[in-house]
């Protein structure tokens, strides 16, 4: 008898185990339209001569950790599942995607945030024309689904499984309603989104997660929707899985306050830091160096203060030197 099968789609992460190009930094795409900016970046994708890796391989951090193993938690309670990525610089791809070390993203005030790129242009609305214009390139992997919508059409009775943050789902929303729509049961497309309050369209696929559920399910807070949908497929979901399911289920773990976690950091070499500087110099010649230490902080990575300081002093001096 065929194994029952299902999708889980999560968040790609701004840690990478591999320091992505110049070029490949979203942040040294000039500014314009979704469309426009998307054009320019695919093309630095597709004509890149950086290695490539496998996407499972190229992420890491807390997040991603328990997010790539949650098709091995299907598995031992019988569902076949297969990993994709939501990512803000290739679009939706599979785990086994052969892929450019990249950095883009949709966290606000990160060098590479996509919205950042758009000229006059603020909301979800505009995460959402990006996402759709990263859909119209066939991408790194020959006849695979591009959309959530064409996955959903291909296999209407596999249930989706969406762990994403509110930005990300945001970018997604429209691509997410089709799916609903393609698929056999709507009721077998979930949303995991802590912070998204269950607000929305999407608000009869989430389910109820929040910060309370940290402490019993450990890990930082930003792994945090990676840890309830597995703690909940642990539990054995029934078959077809479904968001009543999941929500009965999750509410018998245990719940507490949210606990204050400290951060856990990516060390990088002095190399990572230099070029991290200067491809933000490129863009903002004017940037401080407590401002740009913050971002590269909140991306993951660690660097003490006057370490990061003395680089920067370096990379701006040569910066001004080849004015």
């Amino acid at each position: 008898m065929k194994s029952p099968s299902a999708h889980i789609l999560v968040t790609c992460t701004k840690r990478k185990r591999f320091p992505p190009p110049g070029r490949l930094r979203l942040g040294s795409v000039g500014k314009g339209s979704p469309n426009d900016v998307a054009e320019r970046w695919v093309q630095r994708l597709e004509h890149t001569a950086a290695p490539k890796v496998r996407a499972a391989s190229l992420y890491a951090g807390d997040h991603w950790q328990i997010a790539a193993s949650l098709p091995a938690e299907a598995t031992r309670c019988g569902v076949k599942a297969r990993l994709w990525v939501l990512s803000a610089g290739y679009g939706l791809i599979s785990g086994s995607a052969s892929i450019a070390p990249y950095s883009a993203t949709f966290s606000v005030g990160h060098p590479d945030e996509v919205r950042a790129r758009f000229s006059g242009r603020e909301g979800p609305e505009a995460l959402r024309e990006w996402w759709s214009a990263l859909s119209t390139w066939p991408g790194p992997e020959s006849d695979a689904p591009r959309t959530i919508a064409e996955l959903a059409r291909r296999n209407p009775n596999f249930p989706i499984v969406v762990v994403a943050s509110p930005k990300y789902l945001a970018a997604v929303q429209d691509d997410l309603l089709q799916a609903k729509s393609a698929l056999d049961d709507p009721a077998t497309l979930i949303v995991v989104s802590a912070g998204s309050r269950g607000r929305g369209p999407l608000a009869s696929n989430m389910i109820d997660c929040s910060a309370r559920f940290q402490s019993a399910l450990g890990g930082a807070l930003m792994s945090l929707n990676a840890r309830v949908a597995r703690g909940v497929i642990e539990q054995h979901p029934p078959f077809p899985w479904k968001v009543t399911g999941f929500q009965d289920l999750l509410e018998r773990l245990p719940m507490t306050e949210p606990v204050d976690q400290p951060p856990h950091r990516q060390p990088v070499s002095d190399a990572d830091v230099r070029e991290y500087v200067r491809n933000a110099l490129r863009e903002n010649p004017k940037a401080r160096h407590t401002t740009l230490l913050r971002l590269y902080r909140e991306s993951g990575y660690a660097c003490e203060q006057k370490r990061f300081g003395r680089l920067f002093k370096e990379v701006e001096q040569s910066h001004a030197g080849t004015k």
